[in-house]
């Protein structure tokens, strides 16, 4: 069943009072997946497996970072989530760069997330 404009609306609000809303966060994933998809897709132009990581992860960071109580309006997460997933592309296409230019994995990555400002997470 397609989800309307208002009922990503509603969950908008119900995710900024309670982000452990599961039917809110399924209507907002509902509602929102095809405009992930396609924003990553248009910029890989075919390969729709990595369209389809690059949205996922675009989902992770919404469901850590998203701020609810400043994104209210259906168009503005929409466009929130088609530029987290076209920031994703630009990461991770950065990162294939490094990858081809140096043999080891290792070094490339590190030299990636040093030169990128990804940071180490962690480590």
């Amino acid at each position: 069943m397609a989800t309307t404009k208002e009922q990503l609306i509603n969950a908008l609000r119900r995710l900024a009072t309670n982000r452990d809303d599961s039917e809110a966060w399924e209507i907002l994933f509902t509602a929102s997946w095809a405009t992930a998809l396609t924003a990553a897709h248009r910029v890989l132009r075919g390969e729709l497996d990595l369209a389809q990581d690059v949205a996922q992860e675009a989902f992770r960071r919404v469901v850590r970072y998203c701020d609810f109580l400043e994104i209210r309006d259906a168009d503005a997460f929409l466009a929130y989530l088609a530029a987290g997933c076209q920031k994703r592309l630009v990461l991770e296409r950065g990162k294939a760069t490094y990858q081809n230019a140096f043999r080891d994995p290792v070094l490339a990555d590190f030299l990636w997330r040093l030169d990128s400002g990804a940071g180490f997470g962690g480590l």
